[in-house]
């Protein structure tokens, strides 16, 4: 992937999840974040630093498996565990369109990697202030990997 197409689609992420950024505005009002209008609860997630931050409905959070359980799934591939630095990777999956809002647009970076587990090359976004995990953006498809530790 050329470092043109990577800024693209950083810039093209970034441009899904402040879908309504220009008419709200960011506050850390709890009550603003809780829920949303027809579309239930809402799950907000940050960074350490707390400069970027995002949330998306908990009705669009994709199932995993067979079971249709709205919940998390684990990657135990090298590169996201080199990633996390952990045993493995916990990831939420949801359309990328749901991603509603995010602080600190200015703030997301990327890098390319692959996921073993998924088969395919991905975008490891994070925050450049703090080095934050935020997701797991693959190549190909409408779907955002949001990693678990960035919820609240």
């Amino acid at each position: 992937m050329a470092d043109e197409d990577v800024d693209r689609l950083v810039q093209d992420f970034a441009a899904k999840v402040t879908l309504h950024a220009s008419s709200a505005q960011d506050t850390d009002s709890e009550a603003d974040e809780d829920m949303a209008p027809n579309d239930g609860p809402m799950i907000a997630g940050s960074c350490k630093c707390g400069g970027c931050r995002f949330q998306f409905s908990a009705r669009k959070v994709l199932p995993h498996g067979s079971s249709g359980h709205l919940d998390m799934a684990n990657c135990h591939c090298s590169p996201c565990r080199h990633a996390h630095a952990a045993a493995f990777a916990s990831y939420v999956t949801v359309p990328t369109a749901a991603v509603e809002r995010l602080k600190g647009a200015d703030l997301v970076e990327a890098r390319r990697d692959r996921c073993k587990h998924l088969n395919a090359d991905v975008l490891r976004i994070f925050c450049g202030k703090c080095f934050s995990c935020l997701a797991m953006l693959p190549k190909v498809g409408k779907e955002v990997h949001i990693c678990a530790g960035s919820l609240e």
